[in-house]
């Protein structure tokens, strides 16, 4: 496909939106998000979007496939307005939606502008500017992109309430890539995983697995922001791993939360990058990084917010045996998670296979997640435990995650604890490469090679 000219108007050193910028676009070098298609019902509607994300995550690119779209649509390029707030020094437009407001009317625009902007976390209080925009009642689409979620949320929350609407956008997910190359059938993507089907599921893992799991050994060294993923060299991969990383500390971490012990920082990165899977002990911490409960806890709380890493709550039912309060970590990638470890050693030669494994169906499960769908860990107090327990509606799915071979029919005994006590209608028993449906009591069980599940998730089952 060839390259197309993208033309939009952004902001002048007049401070005028009179500066016409050219941006050459190539759709079939980038990757198709799946949040496009909603993004683009989303055009008529007043609200505003405000899309967040990890820096690097494919923000920008999505604004661009959204430009492009409104541009073979048919929107002229004095209709669309794009601005970079990492790119300007001056904010004197931003800090008052009246000065907008003026100096769009002074323009007597006829018909509707689109208004992207990049990295509102930038303004003081981008909450009362979106407001004031919305609440002018001009004929004006606006969507806005950030790089922190906490800054994002409290910012704009207390003055967009019934005016907005909220889109996460991490890394590439493993369904966005394989989609891309269009090796598996597009049907087989929708397909459900039930008893009449299962010789279906069985002659196509003998067809694809040898695919997915190549596409999987690679994800897991290194990730999926989409500047990594596009480069085919491993030296480049890593150049840019490492340049993501570094800007997100200089932007993010030193130039804006303004951390005062970046070497406590960059070790508290280090030791969690080893504690993949497993609950965060604060006090261990502060020990191991000499730093007060305070500081570990406001570090964990910006790593969390600047999406590196997520913590994931225990299922409670009140029950006195569960664990209820402590946090399991994950890393929202694993291309950072390695170059904190300092480690690209293929998944199937390393001794943290099993929770490298985790990690990648924890951050596939995040990408796919649905409005009140939410992701847990179980644990007792007598230490039975389940990766991962998946609500959605009124099901509690457990989700075990093996990286060896299955035998169908046999479980853990902390999974088989679970479902004595709970008696879900489903559960998920993820393995290398084994498909299967066993009933224990009134729980439909169902085995699934891993790279099947981060391929089509849980509405495979669900």
């Amino acid at each position: 496909m060839k390259k197309v000219k993208l033309k939009y108007r952004t902001l002048s050193v007049r401070q005028q939106w009179d500066k016409v910028e050219e941006f050459d676009f190539n759709r079939s070098e980038f990757i198709d998000r799946e949040i496009m298609e909603k993004l683009k019902k989303n055009f008529d509607s007043q609200n505003i979007e405000v899309i967040y994300g990890p820096r690097q995550s494919g923000k920008t690119t999505l604004f661009m496939f959204l430009i492009d779209y409104l541009s073979t649509s048919g929107v002229k390029e004095e209709n669309i307005w794009y601005v970079n707030l990492d790119l300007i020094s001056d904010y004197t437009l931003f800090t008052n939606a009246a000065n907008f407001i003026y100096l769009y009317d002074k323009l007597r625009v006829k018909e509707k502008v689109y208004f992207f902007i990049d990295e509102i976390q930038r303004l003081a209080n981008p909450g009362i500017f979106l407001k004031g925009i919305y609440d002018s009642r001009r004929n004006i689409k606006v969507f806005v992109s950030g790089s922190a979620s906490f800054e994002i949320k409290a910012k704009v929350k207390e003055f967009l309430t019934g005016r907005k609407r909220l889109h996460q956008v991490l890394p590439l997910s493993f369904r966005e890539i394989v989609k891309k190359k269009g090796v598996i059938p597009a049907d087989l993507l929708e397909q459900k995983l039930d008893t009449n089907k299962m010789d279906e599921w069985f002659r196509a893992d003998d067809v694809y697995r040898r695919y997915l799991q190549e596409e999987l050994e690679n994800v897991s060294i290194y990730g999926l922001y989409p500047g990594v993923y596009a480069l085919a060299d491993t030296e480049a991969k890593l150049e840019e791993l490492s340049e993501i990383y570094n800007s997100y500390l200089k932007k993010d971490v030193f130039d804006y939360f303004r951390v005062e012990r970046p070497e406590v920082f960059n070790n508290l990165v280090k030791v969690i990058s080893s504690q993949v899977g497993n609950v965060i002990n604060i006090s261990e911490l502060c020990s191991l990084l000499s730093g007060s409960r305070e500081t570990i806890e406001r570090y964990l709380g910006i790593l969390k917010d600047t999406f590196i890493i997520f913590l994931v709550s225990p299922f409670i039912t009140n029950k006195r045996s569960e664990v209820k309060y402590a946090s399991k970590v994950f890393f929202t990638d694993m291309g950072p998670r390695n170059l904190a470890q300092k480690n690209f050693s293929n998944i199937s030669a390393r001794s943290d296979t099993g929770s490298m494994m985790e990690n990648i169906v924890f951050s596939e499960m995040q990408k796919r997640l649905k409005l009140l769908d939410e992701v847990y860990y179980w644990r007792t107090k007598s230490k039975a435990e389940v990766d991962f327990v998946y609500s959605r509606e009124n099901q509690n799915i457990p989700i075990e995650v093996k990286t060896g071979s299955a035998n169908i029919g046999t479980l853990t005994r902390s999974f088989h604890s679970f479902i004595d006590i709970y008696s879900p209608s489903k559960a998920i028993f993820l393995n290398k490469d084994k498909f299967g449906l066993f009933k224990v009591g009134q729980t439909d069980v169902y085995y699934i090679p891993v790279h099947w599940f981060l391929l089509c998730g849980i509405d495979m089952i669900a």
